[in-house]
């Protein structure tokens, strides 16, 4: 649980949003003015029902994202060796419920952003649309590689069938290796072994320790249970990878059935170049307005395509999405404005939190400092919470009428 600080913190805000929401239901009035968020996962999605619930009248929100559907990729190591629960990862953001905003002030658009003209305010989209901006706000977060690797493609079917060629895969072998020792790679190397308990697992890791964007007492408690599952760690080896071989940096070769190489994300800043640095990292001030080439700093960006220093996880991004939304609502509300008093971004500590499952029978919580045993989730990592948070209806978890009670209520 968090400790109650924190909690009461996020208490007291969001009845704060609530109340003002409220004012502006009754107070709204749509129009042409588009403030667009380019990119619907957390940071993005955040951010535009944020501005949905606040922005003056006359002007709406537009989501532009690339696929129908938000992957849930925080569950694709479990979805990766579990069957049975992949479809749950998926959720069709486009299928929005009503009620959440005023009629008319928030729409999804499905598209793919590849060039932006500051001079006209506009965005060109794969498809050969355009779309105009007063405000444009970037989220396009980071792709993922294995287990379910987003650049092959964003289609719900396609990760699916990846994900089920996984779990077959895993199924089919007696040893396997995973390349990396961040989050995904410890999870699905504990995933695996935790169901398959007679499978030889192998974990390569770059550093001496591992999850080295935590402290040591994370390391302490995945390295326990790695090992009591019965995990092999291979301690500072950065290993290449043929198929399912694994190349060492001597030339020796190590054959498995299968290799996984979970070695981090990639910034997803295609059609953004002019923005980006070296890295391809878009760079930000701490208001979180582009640095370059944003004339009027009508230009924004969140979340782990930024360049800011600080916890690349979704809490950060919907940590900046708060500030993205009083920036934007403060602009939009006094357009005529030279001068802004704009908030600036500052990480606070929970934004480092981090859950970490450690097979089916562990997970762990590492949260203001401390580092303690978390409760066990269901196996399919709970992801109804998800699908309520984005809005859209589903058919599986907890909250649910059935369908022969609900019939028989209308028959009485």
């Amino acid at each position: 649980m968090l400790p109650i600080r924190i909690w009461f913190r996020y208490w007291w805000r969001s009845l704060v949003d609530r109340v003002w929401a409220l004012y502006h239901w009754y107070t709204y009035r749509p129009g042409d003015k588009q403030i667009l968020v380019v990119g619907g996962s957390w940071g993005g999605y955040t951010l535009a029902r944020r501005l949905a619930n606040g922005v003056p009248s006359g002007y709406r929100v537009v989501v532009v994202e690339r696929a129908t559907h938000h992957h849930h990729t925080f569950a694709f190591p479990r979805y990766s060796v579990v069957s049975g629960h992949e479809e749950k990862g998926f959720i069709p953001i486009t299928e929005q419920k009503p009620g959440q905003w005023p009629r008319g002030a928030l729409e999804v658009v499905v598209g793919e952003c590849v060039s932006v003209d500051e001079d006209s305010r506009s965005i060109a989209l794969a498809d050969g649309r355009t779309l105009d901006y007063e405000y444009l706000a970037i989220a396009t977060g980071a792709n993922v590689g294995e287990p379910a690797n987003s650049q092959d493609g964003f289609a719900k079917d396609v990760a699916i069938s990846e994900l089920r060629r996984n779990q077959k895969r895993i199924e089919a072998s007696d040893s396997v290796a995973v390349i990396g020792a961040g989050a995904v790679g410890v999870e699905l190397a504990a995933d695996i072994k935790s169901v398959y308990p007679t499978k030889h697992v192998t974990l390569y890791c770059s550093r001496d320790r591992l999850l080295v964007r935590f402290p040591e007492s994370v390391h302490a408690e995945a390295a326990a249970e790695l090992a009591r599952l019965g995990v092999e760690v291979r301690y500072g080896v950065r290993p290449g990878r043929e198929e399912n071989t694994i190349v060492l940096a001597d030339g020796r070769r190590e054959a498995f059935d299968l290799v996984f190489k979970c070695t981090g994300e990639v910034p997803n800043s295609q059609g953004f170049e002019q923005f980006c640095d070296a890295r391809g990292y878009i760079k930000v001030t701490d208001t979180l307005q582009v640095e370059d080439h944003n004339p009027g700093g009508r230009i924004f960006c969140l979340g782990d395509v930024n360049n800011f220093e600080c916890p690349k996880m979704a809490r950060s991004a919907m940590a900046q999405a708060r500030v993205v939304d009083a920036n934007i609502s403060a602009m939009a509300a006094a357009p005529d404005r030279k001068n802004y008093n704009l908030s600036t971004y500052t990480p606070a500590e929970v934004e480092g939190a981090l859950r970490l499952t450690l097979g089916l029978d562990k997970n762990i919580l590492h949260l203001d400092g401390k580092t303690t045993d978390f409760p066990v989730c269901a196996v399919d990592m709970e992801p109804h919470y998800i699908w309520d948070y984005f809005n859209v209806p589903r058919t599986f978890g907890p909250g649910l009428i059935p369908e022969d009670v609900s019939c028989d209520k209308k028959e009485n």
